[in-house]
């Protein structure tokens, strides 16, 4: 029973974590092949459906640049915490230190 519960619970996780990947509209079979295809060859349909792709794919674009912004400033921002921990402890441990070795 409690193998067949965490198994469950493992696949509802696991279905939560795949629902959150959005396929890109870049990616469409369609619009890939309409993108070779001059403006002037496409059917009227052809030229609505590659204009609705290259808009999303430009939205989707946009939304993954400003999250790669994000979560590059985020890296950047761990960086600077760590390396003020860092001179931190190292000044702490310095405080320490330095008064014994001026007394000596």
């Amino acid at each position: 029973m409690k193998q067949i519960l965490l198994l469950l619970v493992f696949t509802c996780l696991a279905s939560i974590g795949f629902a959150q990947q959005v396929a890109s509209p870049c990616n469409d079979s369609l619009y890939l092949v309409l993108k070779k295809v001059p403006l002037e060859s496409m059917s009227e349909r052809q030229y609505t459906y590659f204009i609705q792709k290259d808009k999303e794919c430009a939205s989707f674009q946009s939304v993954v640049l400003q999250e790669n912004t994000k979560n590059d400033r985020t890296e950047i921002t761990k960086s600077y915490v760590n390396t003020y921990i860092t001179i931190v402890v190292i000044s702490g441990i310095l405080a320490l230190i330095i008064p014994f070795i001026i007394l000596q």
